[in-house]
């Protein structure tokens, strides 16, 4: 009787105990601190202050960050917070004990945009960890499961339009988008004065950092690696995704990329113009190692209103054994100048395990023109250059993808080479470049300037009875801006149906539609329905006979035409950006024209099919899995058939049909919908 009641006294206290402990974990809000910040007697507190909950303690975290205190303390459980996603404020100080974490809750961020930390248009805020750092940690393999709408957009930090940030001594690991996101919430208001100091992003999902939009920002001290999960895969990646933003004043310093899935360092800048400012972005004692990409892979804009002024500068870096080498791409002898200074680079593919076959035939340093650029490629200096590598290739090749001719001009360097035990040297400048790369113009044909150009319907009559046709035509999907040329006579009421469809996640906005008259002024100015998918109709009575020009603006969405009464067709210059285009379209070959071409270009694993039919119906080019660049041209010394040319785009068998570009060369570049609506050049 009496080990029974010894039994049972021990069976009571260890529950005591258990209790005692669980007691522990959890705590009750503190009125007095809460009362104190209130009345502003405290400017700072710890978020236990607020209550801990070691199951979910979102509510007590978000009610300390709307507290207004100035500083907050995330101070060390003994268990992680676990928290849904939080949103910060302006002028707050968030420091992070040592030790600390900060855990996304299982089973939750199931929005495609459920960020740990979002900053939206805020200012003055500081997030900080002490001593040797604090983590913010999500689920990232959670993410890639079925439970969860597939999205890349979950990221640990989201920055967007704000200013005077600072993030230090934090590593933010396994998030479901980038590790830090720094993008756009309200149309032209940049992301300025952002420090990313001594911070880890260690196997975040799409990027370790993601720079979408900053000015004057630096990151310094800062790890991006073993990034994996959805394309691109970098260390980091400055990606704008329109005009309006900007890449400028940004430096990174003492910065290392490694084990990504990705390049180390992406600069996909083509969604910029003259208009966006100067590109600004210097890199200094930064290191890039054992991506499975590129070092580097930079595509600079090229072309009318494209080339942009300003510079890329790598300082004393270092790059070692990325599988891509560095590759350049989109660079002009008009725009920013890209260049090296002591630079070293180590490029050995033969006894990588991951490297495929075909590495033995590349180059470690690949410059390439895109097919849309219009500039003669060049503007690099590669300055005092130590390379080391082992394939058969040269050491600097150039791809002509334009297919231009121009050759390269303005490319510089020394480098001092070290290839299969051999030591040797190699100098760029002019002469070398006209040497290996010498302007030959084979082949080349203009692209006609269609924005001097003046239009009329090549079959008047047809282009009216066109408009009382039931059969809906093919959506020609031009992205961002899009300029749209219709014919109208005098006193005509013209109708013309519009539609705007997503492309990405970002929502739609109110956009601008305006018209154009045929004496160049600005007359009509509509409102785009921002709703995906419904048709926005505009109508006017034509004050004057001639074309006119209409502008639709869809930020980083596309636009088409569903209807019309009136000849229209998309123009692009210098080419169409389209974006998941389906069907046939219509274009005109006066008579007289000797030679034409079309060129496609498609984006890696965004890819086309292109079927292309003379006037008669015979298919004269059919090509698939379109994934760079590829080309028609008529034949040779034999007039081209004139009449109305029919180009299809189809789904590519391998791939998605998403972004591609396409050209029409030696002939105006207009594409309608309806055959009979085609337009022609008017003399």
């Amino acid at each position: 009787m009496k080990k029974i009641c010894c039994f049972g006294m021990l069976y009571l206290l260890l529950g005591m105990v258990m209790l005692t402990a669980k007691a522990d974990e959890a705590k009750l809000p503190d009125q007095k601190i809460i009362d104190q910040v209130k009345q502003g007697k405290l400017d700072k507190a710890p978020v236990s202050a607020w209550g801990f909950d070691p199951v979910d303690s979102t509510s007590q975290f978000q009610a300390a960050i709307n507290s207004g205190v100035k500083t907050l303390i995330v101070d060390r459980q003994s268990t992680p917070w676990i928290v849904k996603p939080l949103t910060l404020k302006s002028n707050l100080e968030l420091v992070f004990e040592e030790g600390c974490e900060v855990q996304a809750k299982k089973g939750e961020f199931h929005r495609v945009s459920d960020c740990l930390f979002s900053l939206q248009i805020v200012d003055n805020v500081v997030m900080r960890g002490l001593g040797q750092g604090a983590v913010l940690r999500m689920w990232k393999a959670d993410y890639h499961t079925d439970a969860y709408k597939k999205s890349e957009w979950r990221h640990g930090i989201s920055i967007l339009s704000s200013s005077n940030i600072r993030i230090e001594n934090l590593s933010i690991i396994d998030s479901g988008g980038d590790g830090i996101y720094l993008g756009v919430r309200k149309r032209s208001v940049h992301n300025e004065h952002i420090v990313i100091k001594n911070v880890v992003c260690d196997g975040n999902n799409r990027q370790g950092i993601s720079v979408i939009d900053a000015v004057d920002m630096l990151i310094e001290d800062t790890i991006m690696k073993n990034t994996w999960g959805t394309a691109p895969q970098a260390g980091i990646d400055f990606e704008p995704n329109h005009e309006s933003e900007a890449v400028r004043g940004c430096v990174m310093r003492n910065c290392v990329c490694e084990n990504n899935k990705g390049s180390g360092y992406d600069f996909y800048l083509p969604n910029l113009s003259t208009c966006s400012g100067p590109l600004e972005i210097t890199l200094e004692n930064c290191a890039s190692r054992n991506n499975e990409h590129s070092s580097i892979a930079m595509t600079i804009p090229n072309g009318p209103t494209k080339t942009m002024q300003g510079f890329v500068k790598f300082k004393n870096c270092v790059f070692e054994n990325d599988l891509g080498g560095i590759m350049l791409q989109g660079f002009s002898t008009e725009g920013a100048k890209i260049s090296f200074e002591n630079t070293q680079m180590v490029w050995n593919m033969k006894n990588r395990e991951n490297a495929k076959p075909s590495a033995s035939k590349h180059a470690p340093i690949t410059l390439q023109a895109r097919a849309d650029n219009s500039d003669q490629a060049g503007n690099i200096d590669f300055g005092n250059f130590s390379l080391e590598y082992d394939t058969d290739a040269p050491a600097v090749l150039f791809n002509d993808n334009a297919m231009s001719g121009l050759g390269l001009k303005k490319v510089c360097g020394h480098f001092a080479i070290k290839n299969a035990g051999k030591t040797s040297t190699l100098v760029l400048d002019d002469a070398w470049c006209a040497k290996n790369y010498p302007v030959t113009m084979t082949r080349h044909m203009k692209i006609s300037d269609v924005t001097k150009m003046q239009f009329q319907p090549l079959d008047k009559q047809a282009s009216r009875n066109a408009a009382d046709s039931k059969k809906t035509p093919s959506l020609l999907r031009i992205r961002h801006n899009a300029t749209w040329l219709c014919y109208a006579e005098k006193g005509e009421t013209v109708n013309i149906s519009f539609r705007m469809l997503p492309v990405g996640r970002s929502d739609p906005a109110e956009q601008p539609i305006e018209v154009i008259a045929p004496d160049g002024k600005k007359f009509k100015r509509f409102k785009m329905n921002p709703t995906f998918k419904a048709d926005t109709d505009i109508s006017w009575k034509a004050p004057a006979t001639g074309m006119y020009r209409i502008i639709t603006s869809t930020g980083s969405h596309s636009s088409s035409v569903t209807k019309s009464n009136v000849a229209i067709a998309g123009q692009g210059f210098p080419s169409f950006t389209l974006v998941s285009s389906r069907g046939k379209f219509f274009f005109h070959v006066p008579e007289g024209t000797k030679e034409f071409g079309v060129k496609i270009v498609g984006c890696g694993d965004e890819r086309v099919k292109v079927i292309l039919s003379d006037p008669s119906g015979k298919e004269v080019w059919n090509q698939d899995n379109i994934s760079s660049v590829a080309a028609y041209f008529s034949e040779e010394g034999k007039a081209p058939a004139a009449g109305i040319w029919t180009i299809e785009f189809a789904r590519p068998a391998q791939g998605v049909l998403e972004d591609f570009y396409v050209s029409l060369l030696g002939v105006p570049s207009v594409l309608s919908s309806c055959p009979k609506q085609v337009l022609t050049e008017k003399k």
